[in-house]
């Protein structure tokens, strides 16, 4: 029988659109002999709905139009059984399912709320669990554990939404401009600018409140490499992947020249493979302590700065669900999407087997024995 693999993606994001890519691969790439793909799309406004439809890129051309041709659903376990549901009472449908696999970037799903979502409702699920996925979310949480931790990482200052100004330039003081200012809680390059003065940082602070309540200034490197590695939890124990240096145009790799022009992430056709094999080993070593430290599950990907100034190595962010699962990644090594989506459920499945392992909840009921005038029964 086929594992039933409820695929949610979309959210309330500003990364909506790029989840969507990641789905649409992730369905097109699952086995059909081994899986079947139940797509289950979350619109902008927080409302789930099902429909064929929604494995075609076409279909996402407009969104409101989309909606209102898809059955609005909802999520319920109907004796154990996890189950998709038609809401309202006409044309009822109800879908079984196996597992969740989560395809949300960015706030409101990978942030932990699709874990949390799943973990409430009992629901096996692929992917990190909710502290994992919240810290990867919060990149201000995330940096002060790397360095409580010991992980190398560039001078940062952490402004929050209500400060002064003069609190802000109070925390820029100890870092030297140019600084890359960028929301904490954003993926996707989006909202990130680097600055040279501090007139121009004041602007780029501001901006990047819309995004959000806090805002991360690092100190810019120079002559800087970006590197990212993924990694795989098997039952053997993590697994690393290639090293991949990124390429860009200007000084940021932005959301246009990663996304735009193309239905497929325009910057796989700039792949560029690192090499040097002392610095892939580093980085792949940095990427299992890591992986260990913060208990990554499924596929992740961590990203890296490195200063060739000083030959120092920096842990720049954590991506608990990257986009296009990191597929290219793990190419490289042999591993294609469909070979890494098994590995991804089966990793889910084992998951949710371990913690029906543990002790949740009691089989008595307290309230039996408490008195309705208010008082415990003696």
């Amino acid at each position: 029988m086929k594992i039933r693999v409820l695929c949610m993606f979309g959210g309330n994001s500003v990364e909506h659109e790029i989840s969507i890519l990641t789905a649409l691969s992730a369905m097109e790439h699952l086995s059909a002999e081994r899986y079947e793909a139940i797509p289950c799309y979350v619109s902008k406004q927080g409302e789930l709905y099902h429909g064929p439809m929604l494995k075609k890129l076409s279909a996402y051309r407009n969104l409101d139009d989309l909606c209102r041709r898809l059955k609005p659903v909802h999520v319920e376990r109907r004796y154990g059984q996890p189950m998709l549901v038609s809401n309202g009472s006409w044309h009822r449908f109800a879908i079984p399912f196996d597992v969740v696999l989560p395809l949300f970037h960015g706030v409101n799903g990978e942030d932990g709320s699709a874990a949390g979502f799943c973990r409430m409702l009992q629901l096996p699920f692929c992917e990190s669990d909710v502290l994992c996925s919240a810290i990867g979310q919060d990149k201000g949480v995330q940096k002060r554990l790397l360095q409580q931790a010991g992980f190398p990482i560039v001078p940062y200052a952490e402004l929050r939404e209500g400060e002064t100004q003069a609190q802000w330039e109070e925390k820029l003081a100890d870092l030297r401009y140019p600084l890359i200012i960028k929301p904490a809680m954003l993926g996707s390059s989006i909202g990130i600018e680097k600055v040279t003065d501090a007139d121009a940082g004041m602007a780029a602070i501001r901006r990047a409140f819309a995004y959000g309540d806090h805002v991360l200034a690092e100190t810019c490197i120079e002559d800087l490499r970006e590197l990212n590695c993924a990694l795989l939890h098997t039952p053997y124990g993590y697994q690393s992947s290639a090293v991949e240096e990124v390429t860009h145009q200007g000084d940021l790799l932005d959301y246009d020249e990663k996304y735009r022009g193309s239905s497929k992430n325009a910057a796989v056709k700039k792949r560029k493979w690192l090499k040097e094999g002392e610095l892939v080993v580093m980085v792949q070593r940095m990427t299992l302590a890591l992986a260990s430290l913060f208990e990554l599950r499924g596929v992740a990907r961590i990203d890296y700065l490195y200063d060739t100034a000083t030959k120092q190595l920096y842990v720049n962010e954590i991506n608990t669900i990257p986009g296009s699962l990191s597929s290219y990644l793990w190419e490289w090594e042999g591993v294609d999407l469909t070979q890494l989506l098994d590995l991804i459920i089966q990793d889910g499945i084992q998951a949710y087997r371990d913690r029906g392992k543990r002790i949740s909840s009691y089989s008595t009921n307290l309230l039996q024995e408490v008195d309705l005038t208010g008082g415990k029964k003696r």
